[in-house]
């Protein structure tokens, strides 16, 4: 057929303002609240090529970057690789996805200048899986999850624009909130809560049958297994797959049987967390967030216990200096950067305190970050409100919303968890993106040819202003792509190659060292530091001061200190500026004298 839509049964009749009049009355006879005139393939295949480019360049544009979760997911993933269990089994970061980054790396035998693209396209691949995920959950909100109650006073959004506004809230959330660049599980998290919530439609359309449950425990079991915060959630899921299923004395038994194949999944790994931990966990950090933005501890690795009520450090890093001051980290973690690699190591014996106060502030904090986020997304508010108020019973439109409570509690669940400890915009998209589907999916229009007109200008005026964003990421990130990118963390890696430092060998650093991505490519441990909160005090201190810094790097074994972020006001000398040019980069290296071996 011509046009962007296409019949997704025989009986329905296409709804769009090039329909006939005819048809727009034969349409009005149909059940009212069926989803009519599915976009066409071809439309599809051009948003799934636009949303893959949008990921794909994302990726390129990031290749040499990691962030500061980036090196330990890797090195996890190696550990795994080699069978160095001690390494491998962290409370802190999930297996799946360390798995996922460094498949490729062993397979294919990738060189470590080329590790970083290698991660990034791993992402993308992710990223493909998402869009496929999303395809699935759009799917079954269309085709098998719509509504079927009569509604006597109008008719449900047509499928095309429910497609399209799912399309659009996408490829928004790949512009500003998650796409391919970010080195973190979060990716996958949205892939899966979109197969979940699929699963959880097929169950609400067909009935809980065995074959969903077990889909359901299973995928819900990999969600855990890539982010700990899936695993109370599953609960969620679970009990909303009962909701779904219509008459739960039938339903419960089959879910049960899909709780029984989540915990089969995910009970192994759960049993060597804990024996490594010698405690029952299913990871710890939930707790540690908990503990850093809720009970205000300092958002450092270096948490010495001096917070009245805090807790007792069992094993803390080592703070040798006051002024500035310095710590040590070089045993018993791994990692090149061991301070990181397991937090929950440095952190063990902190006490986590209820405190309703700060757990309010908390949370009016993060009512404001979500007020933001929701007038930055004005497009598909203003839509939304338009529905609303062309709906002719909005009362009809509440209790529409209501009989989907089973696709967006676990969303709204989500978001208050969130809420009430920590909050990024790269922990939300799979659950935002959800509970905007169910408001659109909500709403109820007059049936007739002007209102299908009006839904499609509304709908066509959001997609087209998520459009503009995407030209501009083309434009500004192809741009990119077409200047030379150096990998700066290889050139600082190279540069401590140069001065004699091997793989295996200890340096210190000065500033971020979170951004040490330059230490696992070279090779060496972090085991000093000065931290970015003190870098400042080092370098307006007396040489004398600095002296006694260096001294101190080299009594623990360091051949080298990396800093970055030097500050305008002072001339590092003896420093070696990492890059010919300024600007090329914000990274110095210094040689030190060992006076103390390995």
């Amino acid at each position: 057929m011509v046009g962007p839509l296409s019949k997704t049964k025989s009986s329905e009749v296409v709804n769009c303002p090039d329909c006939s009049r005819e048809n727009a009355s034969v349409a009005s006879t149909n059940t009212p609240n069926e989803f009519i005139g599915d976009l066409s393939l071809r439309y599809r295949v051009f948003f799934w090529a636009i949303a893959l480019g949008v990921g794909l360049l994302r990726a390129l544009d990031s290749r040499f970057s990691m962030g500061g979760d980036g090196p330990s997911y890797i090195e996890m993933g190696d550990a795994y690789f080699r069978g160095d269990w001690k390494m491998a089994i962290s409370s802190y970061w999930s297996p799946l996805y360390s798995w996922l980054i460094v498949l490729p790396k062993h397979i294919f035998r990738v060189p470590m200048y080329w590790e970083s693209t290698s991660v990034h396209l791993v992402n993308f691949v992710i990223y493909v899986f998402v869009v496929c995920s999303l395809e699935f959950l759009l799917d079954a909100m269309i085709l098998r999850g719509s509504p079927t109650n009569s509604l006597a006073s109008g008719e449900s959004l047509q499928a095309w624009a429910l497609r399209l506004m799912g399309y659009a809230l996408f490829l928004y959330s790949s512009l500003n909130w998650l796409s391919t660049e970010t080195v973190t599980p979060d990716l996958c998290v949205e892939g899966i809560v979109f197969l979940v919530a699929g699963v959880i439609l097929r169950i609400h359309a067909h009935g809980a049958n065995w074959v969903n449950c077990a889909t359901l425990g299973l995928l819900l079991a990999v969600g855990y297994l890539t982010k700990v915060v899936l695993f109370p959630l599953a609960f969620v899921f679970f009990l909303a797959s009962v909701l779904a299923a219509g008459n739960p004395r039938k339903a419960v038994v089959r879910v049960l049987f899909g709780f029984l194949i989540f915990l089969l999944v995910a009970g192994p790994y759960i049993f060597v967390l804990s024996n490594a931990k010698g405690r029952f966990t299913y990871g710890d950090s939930g707790r540690l967030n908990y503990a850093m933005y809720v009970d205000g501890l300092p958002l450092s690795v270096h948490w010495q216990g001096k917070e009245r009520g805090s807790g007792t450090p069992v094993h803390p890093t080592r703070k040798v200096l006051d002024d500035p001051p310095l710590y040590e980290f070089a045993e018993p973690v791994g990692g090149s950067y061991p301070a990181w690699y397991d937090p929950t190591y440095w952190w063990e014996g902190v006490i986590s305190r209820f405190d309703a106060k700060r757990e309010i502030l908390v949370f009016h904090n993060h009512l404001h970050f979500f007020y933001g986020l929701l007038t930055a997304q004005g497009a598909f508010l203003s839509g939304l409100l338009a529905f609303c108020l062309v709906a002719p019973d909005f009362k009809m439109l509440a209790r529409q919303f209501m009989r989907g409570a089973y696709i967006w509690i676990p969303a709204v669940v989500a978001l208050a968890g969130y809420s009430l400890i920590h909050v990024e915009t790269r922990f939300l998209p799979g659950f935002l993106i959800l509970l905007w589907l169910s408001l659109f999916r909500s709403v109820t229009l007059p049936r007739s040819a002007i209102s299908r007109k009006f839904v499609w200008c509304i709908t066509l005026a959001v997609a087209m202003t998520v459009g503009i964003g995407v030209l501009r990421t083309a434009v500004v990130e192809g741009g990119r792509l077409l200047r030379h990118q150096r990998n700066i963390h290889w050139d600082v890696a190279e540069r401590l190659r140069q001065l004699g430092i091997r793989p295996g060998d200890r340096v210190a650093s000065i500033g971020f060292s979170f951004d040490g991505y330059w230490a696992h490519l070279a090779g060496v441990t972090i085991v000093t530091e000065i931290p970015e909160s003190g870098a400042g005090t080092f370098w307006v201190s007396d040489p004398e001061v600095k002296a006694k810094v260096f001294q101190t790097f080299a009594d623990f074994g360091a051949k080298a200190v990396v800093c970055n972020r030097v500050p305008a006001y002072t001339l590092p000398y003896g420093w070696q500026k990492i890059g010919e040019q300024i600007g090329d980069s914000d990274f110095f290296v210094r040689e030190l004298a060992v006076t103390r071996p390995n």
